[in-house]
């Protein structure tokens, strides 16, 4: 139910997350003479862009806290499965996170490395 939650938030805010910043190149196009907008005209337009333009920002946080969620829900998920094979094959969860056993085929099991490893993670 969480998840289902989370992901319409995530549509919503791909959906509503459209930049508003560029506007139109109108280069290769006739270009036709418009009337001068008015100050008044000219706050307006400025004003609906900045609404927009806060608008885009509010829904690309929340694009991102929707994603961070659920990297953080698949982060947990990731660390379960880690634990239920170290407890299977009786590692020690810290090390195995950080890279310092290797399967030897030899003996047909997990070994500790002599060295340190490559690239910790």
């Amino acid at each position: 139910m969480k998840q289902r939650i989370l992901l319409g938030l995530l549509a919503v805010a791909l959906l509503c997350a459209t930049p508003v910043l560029a506007k139109d190149d109108k280069k290769g196009k006739e270009e036709t003479k418009e009337p001068v907008p008015t100050p008044v005209e000219s706050a307006r337009q400025e004003k609906e862009l900045l609404v927009a333009n806060i608008n885009n920002l509010k829904n690309q946080q929340l694009r991102v806290a929707v994603l961070q969620q659920l990297l953080n829900e698949e982060v947990s998920k990731l660390r379960n499965i880690q634990a239920v094979f170290c407890d299977a094959y009786k590692l020690d969860v810290e090390k195995f996170r950080m890279g310092m056993y290797r399967y030897d085929e030899k003996q047909g099991k997990f070994v500790p490395m002599e060295s340190k490893p490559v690239s910790a993670r």
